[in-house]
């Protein structure tokens, strides 16, 4: 289930999951059915993760095999705005300060994606947890 969230995963990973979720509500049926429902709808919601901070994921353009997941889409990330800006044409003079600024920033950057991903793998986790609940595993 978390890897279907994760920046290499294929496109509709996620909304396949999501359907398999609903494939078991309706195996398991009953008052447990529309509980899992719910866990698909969210799990289906949950931001994917992308190659860079900012960066938007691809949608899936299929069409989910259950009503109940029309329409939704995974989350984007809040801070982008888009499509990422071109590279630059003509080099620009290096600076002697900008490494260990560049070196920084990289530091940062990876310690914002780990904490992303752990965040991911806690939401994941939840909703397993929830699922287990609801067909008493």
């Amino acid at each position: 289930m978390v890897r279907a969230l994760l920046a290499k995963a294929p496109t509709c990973d996620q909304q396949d999951r999501a359907d398999e979720i609903i494939d078991l509500a309706i195996e398991i049926g009953g008052d447990k059915k529309e509980k899992l429902i719910k866990v698909a709808k969210t799990y289906r919601q949950l931001e994917r993760n992308t190659p860079k901070a900012g960066q938007p994921s691809e949608l899936c353009k299929k069409k989910p095999r259950h009503k109940e997941l029309d329409g939704l889409v995974q989350a984007q990330d809040p801070t982008g705005k888009g499509k990422d800006p071109d590279p630059p044409t003509h080099p620009k003079p290096k600076d002697p300060k900008k490494p260990k600024i560049l070196r920084n920033l990289k530091i940062l950057k990876n310690m914002m994606m780990m904490i992303v991903m752990m965040m991911m793998m806690m939401m994941m986790i939840v909703i397993v947890k929830k699922m287990m609940m609801i067909i008493d595993y």
